[in-house]
């Protein structure tokens, strides 16, 4: 692995690229909820929008948490960073068929 790349910076991108898909999937569930206007509808909405604010906020962790730990505290995030991400895509999956 080169240098400038750790476990963090991967954590950080796993982090992100979910956010991006839960971005993604609340302008969908928004759009729905605008147009439909059911509690479910809005439900979806708003869970998207917690996950997306707690994948936001991981960014900005990991990126703390970098300065004072090693691989030893990056790589259980990670698994649990792509296990998310994994639950994401399948959501996003899901949304468009």
């Amino acid at each position: 692995m080169p240098p400038f790349v750790s476990i963090w910076t991967i954590d950080m991108v796993v982090a992100i690229a979910s956010a991006v898909l839960m971005l993604w999937a609340f302008v969908f569930y928004y759009g729905k909820a605008k147009s439909v206007a059911s509690s479910f509808s809005v439900g979806l909405t708003l869970f998207t929008a917690i996950f997306l604010i707690q994948n936001l906020l991981a960014v900005f962790f990991y990126f703390q948490l970098a300065q004072n730990y090693s691989a030893d505290v990056a790589l259980p995030m990670l698994t649990l960073n792509g296990l998310g991400l994994a639950a994401f895509a399948t959501l996003i999956w899901v949304i468009r068929r």
